[in-house]
């Protein structure tokens, strides 16, 4: 069971709703720089529990805005695969930047 619980948003839940949400939504974007960083996994036999906190920086058609959220994964092992179980997405900040800091061009250096 994948859910997601963002701001201003209904709970969403399940794979599929939370594809076609994640579809819509990136629609509005020029674009999108994000990072994870794990905070912690514990293991118990063929079961496990972590989270991973995000941190973006994001231009929509409104302007930019700074977020950070934490994703609370369990999971399951079979048949020696590690598997997601259920996985929660909590939005922990969001900052509106304003309409732009320069990086609409921006294309990274690929030499």
């Amino acid at each position: 069971m994948w859910i997601l619980n963002l701001p201003d948003l209904p709970r969403v839940e399940g794979r599929s709703n939370i594809v076609a949400l994640w579809v819509r939504a990136m629609s509005e974007y020029a674009w999108v720089i994000m990072t994870s960083k794990p905070g912690e996994i514990r293991v118990s036999g063929d079961r496990a529990t972590g989270r991973f906190y995000t941190a973006e920086v994001t231009r929509l058609k409104s302007g930019e805005e700074q977020r950070s959220g934490r994703y609370e994964d369990e999971y399951v092992r079979r048949n020696g695969r590690w598997l997601i179980g259920s996985r929660t997405y909590t939005m922990l900040h969001l900052q509106s930047l304003g309409k732009s800091s320069g990086m609409g061009s921006w294309k990274g250096s690929g030499g």
